[in-house]
């Protein structure tokens, strides 16, 4: 049997299990760490980033796993400011005609004499343990964004097999994502209820990231604002809903229909 065959296997294996980790997961941070943990399991890296591209602003939002030193917030700033001259991009965005553009390793777009010239490699890839990296889309590239994932290394290179583990895990990283995105839009019926009591579209994501039990600390690292603009944002959150505490909040928003009313929102792994 072929080695491809071999990779093919192993990413149906995995891409079953990763379906099954993320069953019934609604929770964006829930999905990225199952998600993380399948993919440096099965293709052996060190850290694996989430990203979501803004080409048109441009700006990267990111998501470390695991957190080792260089926080993912500062790492998105660094990443933003020099997009235009990551190795990947143009190779990308040569490909953007495809529906979704093949995985590849820096080593497949670059030599190593231009990775050495290359500032976004010499100054963010490389001292942030991503001297070899291997990159899955999870949604077409466009003019203005996609979503993905970067798989890194500071060891050796991505073998061959790896990549082709990579391609058969792409199309279920990808209905998932689709799925992520979906379940992150509120809908209309919920926006309406909003307006109704004068939320702003802010207060509305604080309001979700509050009721997911994050800190303001940790809204304001996912928002991209300090803890204390959000909990600015708290404060006006009860004053327009009439209640003082988290859980009330989070009760009297979904009596309204602003939130979705409570569910489990892990999986079950009782036998």
């Amino acid at each position: 049997m072929g080695a491809g065959a071999v990779g093919g296997q192993t990413g149906d294996r995995a891409g079953l299990e990763l379906s099954y980790q993320a069953e019934g997961v609604v929770d964006r941070g829930e999905y990225l760490r199952a998600a993380s943990d399948t993919l440096l399991a099965v293709l052996g890296g060190d850290t694996v980033l989430w990203n979501a591209v803004s080409l048109a602003e441009p700006a990267v939002e990111v998501v470390l796993h695991p957190v080792r030193g260089i926080e993912a917030e500062t790492l998105g700033r660094q990443l933003t400011d020099v997009l235009g001259e990551h190795p990947m991009m143009p190779s990308y965005m040569a490909d953007r005609g495809n529906d979704l553009p093949a995985p590849r390793r820096l080593s497949d777009v670059a030599t190593r004499a231009e990775l050495e010239r290359n500032r976004a490699y010499v100054e963010v890839l490389r001292p942030s343990g991503a001297r070899h990296q291997l990159t899955v889309l999870a949604s077409p590239i466009t003019l203005e964004s996609t979503r993905g994932w970067a798989i890194s290394r500071s060891g050796s290179d991505f073998p061959d097999d790896a990549l082709e583990i990579a391609r058969a895990l792409q199309p279920i990283l990808a209905v998932l994502d689709r799925s992520m995105t979906a379940a992150a839009v509120p809908e209309p019926a919920r926006l309406a209820a909003a307006e109704r009591v004068g939320l702003t579209a802010r207060e509305l994501e604080v309001l979700h990231l509050v009721a997911d039990g994050l800190t303001s600390q940790a809204a304001g690292r996912r928002l991209r604002i300090s803890p204390r603009t959000v909990d600015k944002h708290r404060e006006s959150i009860h004053r327009k809903l009439g209640r003082h505490d988290r859980l009330s909040v989070v009760q009297r928003a979904q009596e309204l229909g602003i939130l979705p009313p409570p569910r489990s929102r892990r999986l079950d792994t009782a036998n």
